[in-house]
């Protein structure tokens, strides 16, 4: 069930990343990012999630939530900045910080992890089901 929940926030996270880089940056360039930030998102977004909801596994009920969108930020930043540092040479802060990049990491992780914390809800799943069980009982 996690990875079936995992792999849904990372779908809707691409998708919603392309929409706003439709937005912003026009078709052509957010196609072209959008073939480097999926498989990102869905391996390494899918991977850090996992590991975030198992390092606050044993964290007091009331901190879990905002624990876990630090860890997912953070997951986010190592990844951004491991990158920017080994290829292309960013020691300056200054730089990576107005890097679009940046931006990309930052947003994808906030919204990787609001959709997760929604999709870990109870009603979401039974709303989910509800429908999933009327789309199968539609015959021809």
């Amino acid at each position: 069930m996690i990875l079936i929940r995992k792999g849904i926030a990372a779908i809707a996270t691409s998708f919603i990343m392309t929409l706003i880089n439709i937005a912003i940056l026009g078709l052509e360039f957010s196609i072209f990012i959008a073939f480097y930030l999926v498989p990102f998102v869905i391996l390494y977004g899918s991977f850090s999630s996992m590991l975030s909801d198992y390092m606050i596994k044993w964290v007091h009920p009331s901190f879990k939530l905002l624990l876990s969108g630090v860890i997912h930020i953070l997951f986010g930043l190592f990844f951004l900045v491991y990158i920017l540092i080994r290829e292309h040479g960013y020691y300056d802060l200054e730089n990576i910080v107005w890097n679009i990049i940046f931006m990309q990491t930052i947003l994808c992780s906030l919204f990787f992890w609001m959709i997760d914390e929604v999709l870990k809800r109870k009603a979401v799943v039974i709303w989910f089901k509800e429908k999933l069980t009327r789309i199968g009982e539609l015959r021809l």
